[in-house]
């Protein structure tokens, strides 16, 4: 994994599990009280990183970041919190998670213009999409399809993870509202679900990161 520090010299950290594709340039309009280590590119797996300064530890883990903060290879320290943002443990299903015939499709035949679609639909809003793209992810194409090959394979694994708080955005395209919610509400039966309103990436909602873990 590719890692992100904010030095903020705070004895709190926030643990981020970004999404595919993403580097932390996407957050950078958001602002926090307290240090920050964003991780993104899963192509590997690897993570360095010395916790033992910090009083509190809270995860935040979204989109396809859910499945792999939950995978029994970090030997994560003891956390606070659990956040899942728009994402499930099963990121490949067609009931649960990003239906099988569209994750193979973006896999397969994903291009400029393509990604640019793709980027559209992670919002439903104009203004914050305006935004994103004044904040694009220094990553090009191949790079982010490569890692998109990688977490295909490490989802043919079944993983467990006890999230203590969910949050499901009402109007996300990417992995469909409906799926996360027959996830989380009918599969797992998760009594702390909160249902907010955006799309898929619904940072840009707020002013600082952690009000949507509420620290």
């Amino acid at each position: 994994m590719k890692q992100y520090f904010l030095d903020n010299k705070s004895n709190t950290l926030i643990l981020f599990f970004c999404g595919w594709g993403m580097d932390e340039k996407p957050f950078k309009p958001l602002k926090t009280k307290y240090d920050m280590l964003l991780l993104y590119n899963y192509s590997e797996l690897s993570l360095d990183f010395d916790f033992t300064k910090y009083e509190k530890i809270h995860l935040m883990s979204y989109s396809y970041g859910v499945f792999v903060a939950a995978m029994p290879v970090h030997n994560l320290p003891e956390l606070a919190s659990k956040t899942a943002i728009n994402g499930t443990l099963k990121p490949i299903d067609n009931h649960y998670g990003i239906p099988e015939k569209i994750f193979n499709l973006t896999l397969n035949n994903m291009t400029l213009e393509t990604a640019i679609k793709f980027r559209e639909r992670l919002f439903d809003n104009q203004e914050h999409f305006r935004l994103f793209n004044k904040n694009l992810p220094a990553r090009d194409i191949d790079d982010s399809m490569y890692e998109l090959a990688q977490l295909k394979n490490y989802f043919k694994n079944d993983v467990y993870y006890e999230y203590d708080r969910i949050i499901i955005s009402d109007s996300d395209r990417i992995i469909p509202a409906g799926n996360q919610k027959k996830y989380w509400l009918d599969l797992q039966k998760h009594t702390n679900t909160k249902i907010i309103k955006g799309g898929h990436f619904p940072f840009y909602n707020y002013e600082f990161i952690e009000d949507l873990i509420e620290l």
